[in-house]
């Protein structure tokens, strides 16, 4: 579940990036549970979580954040310039 393709995307930051249209967060779940690591970073130093929070407003990302918390992904880290996943859904 953490292979990584030759964009070093794993099948999880598939579904949070808006690259891959349609997005299914219902399967988020599935894949966490088959070893997935909701922690994982995607863009530089930010979570999986912080992207879909930063991109909440669009399409589905507000569902993808919150099965993302769901699964168990650290709301508290916080990116190098300071922010963290609820900072970056508020801007």
């Amino acid at each position: 579940m953490n292979a990584k393709n030759f964009q070093r995307q794993t099948a999880l930051s598939l579904i949070v990036s808006k690259e891959v249209l349609p997005r299914n967060p219902d399967v988020i779940p599935e894949i966490v549970k088959g070893g997935a690591d909701v922690n994982d970073y995607y863009d530089g130093d930010s979570t999986l979580l912080m992207i879909a929070a930063r991109d909440c407003g669009y399409y589905d990302q507000g569902e993808i954040a919150a099965e993302l918390i769901k699964a168990g992904a650290d709301v508290n880290t916080v990116r190098q310039d300071g922010k963290n996943a609820l900072m970056l859904a508020y801007e």
